[in-house]
C-alpha cells in the first residue's frame, strides 16, 4: 500500500536524531564476508595540467595508470569513500579557510551584515553544522554526481566552475563539500527561502556567542590603566563603557528570550531529488529520476533510504566490524551489488542490511 506524504515527512523528520540513535548490533557478527583487499598507500601521477590538474592512480605492481575512483578502497582510511557530511562539523575550520566555501556563504550571508568578522565566522560555522545534521541526502546526491564524472575531471570543472578534487600531501581530496553546500543553499535558500529555519537553528547560540564576546572585551573596563586621561578622554571612555554595557544587556536578553529549535532541512526522498534535477540542469546535466518504494532489486548507483536497517563497517584492512543499528531514516549510496549490498555512508564503506526495515525506498538517477 502506498504511503502518505504526511507519514513520509514525519519519518524523515526523525533523521535529526540519527547521529545519537545508533546502537551497536552484533547479532550477525561473524556471518559477514571480508570484502576487498587491504588498503595500501597509493601513488598519484599528474597526467594533464591544461585547465585543471588531472591525476591518475598508479598501480604499484604493473606501473599502469588508472582512472581515479571515488569508491576506491584506498580512500577508506581517509573517510573519502564517497561524500561525508560529518566533515562539516569535524573540519569546519579548514572549510572556512577555503575561498570557495567562504564565497558561497557570503553570497547568502554577507560578512558586512555582521558586527565583526568574529561574529560572521561563528554564524558560518553553525551554518555548516546544519548541513552535518541534515546531510545524508546531500551526500548521496554528491556521490552520484562525482561518480558520473569519474575520468572526466575537465568536464566537471567546465560544468561547475571548481575542480573535482585537489591533490595535497600525497592524497586526492574530493571537493564534495562545496557541491553539498551549493546544492543545500540552492534547495533551502533559493527555492524554499528557509531563512527563518536557519535562524531557528542558530540565533540563540549566536546571541550567546555575542554576549560572551562583548563581556570578554575589557578594553573599556579598566580606568586605572588610564590614569593620565584628560577630562575629555575620560568622558569619552565613560560614554563608550556605557554604550558597551547597554549592547551587552540587549544581546543577553535576545539570547535568553529565544528557544533553541531545530527544523528538518534535509531531503525528502519522494520529492526533493526533483530539485536536484533542476539544480543540475543549470549546469547542462539532464537526469531521469525514478522513485520506488516496494522494490526487491538493488543496483549500483541507487540511492536508498530505510527507516530501520544495519550497517556493517568495512575497515581499511577489509575486515567487517560490528554492525550499527539505525532506527530512523538515512540515505546511503549503493556502490557494489553481489553477495552483499555495499554502500557508501559517512564517507566510509559498509555492508547494508535492511532485514529489520519496515520501509525502504530508493531513487534511481540516470543522466542523459
Amino acid at each position: 500500500m502506498k504511503k502518505t506524504i504526511t507519514r513520509k515527512i514525519a519519518l524523515s523528520l526523525a533523521f535529526l536524531q540519527l547521529f545519537t540513535s545508533g546502537l551497536l548490533f552484533n547479532k550477525n557478527k561473524g556471518n559477514e564476508k571480508v570484502i576487498g583487499p587491504k588498503s595500501t598507500p597509493t601513488n598519484y601521477v599528474l597526467v594533464d595540467n591544461n585547465n585543471v590538474p588531472i591525476y591518475q592512480k598508479q598501480n604499484k605492481e604493473t606501473g599502469a595508470l588508472e582512472t581515479i575512483s571515488i569508491f576506491d578502497d584506498d580512500n577508506i582510511a581517509s573517510k573519502q569513500y564517497g561524500a561525508n557530511q560529518r566533515v562539516f562539523s569535524t573540519r569546519y575550520e579548514e572549510l572556512l579557510e577555503d575561498p570557495l566555501i567562504l564565497e558561497e556563504l557570503q553570497k547568502y550571508f554577507p560578512m558586512e551584515k555582521f558586527e565583526c568578522e568574529e561574529d560572521a565566522m561563528f554564524f558560518y560555522r553553525k551554518y555548516l553544522f546544519i548541513i552535518y545534521y541534515n546531510g545524508c541526502g546531500y551526500a548521496a546526491a554528491a556521490d552520484y554526481v562525482f561518480q558520473l564524472f569519474e575520468g572526466r575531471e575537465e568536464e566537471f570543472y567546465k560544468a561547475f566552475g571548481y575542480p573535482m578534487y585537489t591533490y595535497k600531501n600525497g592524497k586526492i581530496d574530493f571537493n564534495y563539500e562545496i557541491f553539498m553546500l551549493k546544492f543545500f543553499n540552492y534547495y533551502n535558500l533559493d527555492i524554499k527561502k528557509a531563512y527563518d529555519s536557519v535562524n531557528k537553528w542558530i540565533l540563540k547560540e549566536f546571541y550567546e556567542h555575542q554576549a560572551i564576546r562583548i563581556a570578554g572585551d575589557n578594553s573599556f573596563r579598566d580606568p586605572y590603566r588610564n590614569r593620565d586621561l584628560t577630562d575629555e578622554e575620560w568622558n569619552e571612555f565613560k560614554r563608550l563603557e556605557k554604550e558597551h554595557e547597554a549592547h551587552l544587556k540587549e544581546v543577553a536578553i535576545k539570547g535568553r528570550s529565544l528557544k533553541k529549535e531545530k527544523v528538518y532541512m534535509g531531503i525528502y526522498i519522494n520529492a526533493s531529488y526533483g530539485h536536484l534535477y533542476n539544480y543540475l540542469a543549470k549546469f547542462g546535466i539532464v537526469l531521469d529520476i525514478y522513485y520506488k518504494d516496494e522494490f526487491k532489486e538493488y543496483n549500483v548507483n541507487d540511492i536508498v533510504a530505510s527507516d530501520k536497517f544495519i550497517l556493517y563497517k568495512i575497515n581499511k584492512d577489509g575486515e567487517v566490524e560490528e554492525g550499527q543499528k539505525y532506527k530512523d531514516w538515512h540515505y546511503v549510496y549503493v556502490t557494489e551489488v553481489g553477495d552483499q549490498i555495499i554502500v557508501s555512508s559517512w564517507g566510509e564503506k559498509f555492508i547494508y542490511n535492511n532485514a529489520i526495515a519496515t520501509d525502504t525506498d530508493k531513487v534511481i538517477l540516470k543522466a542523459h
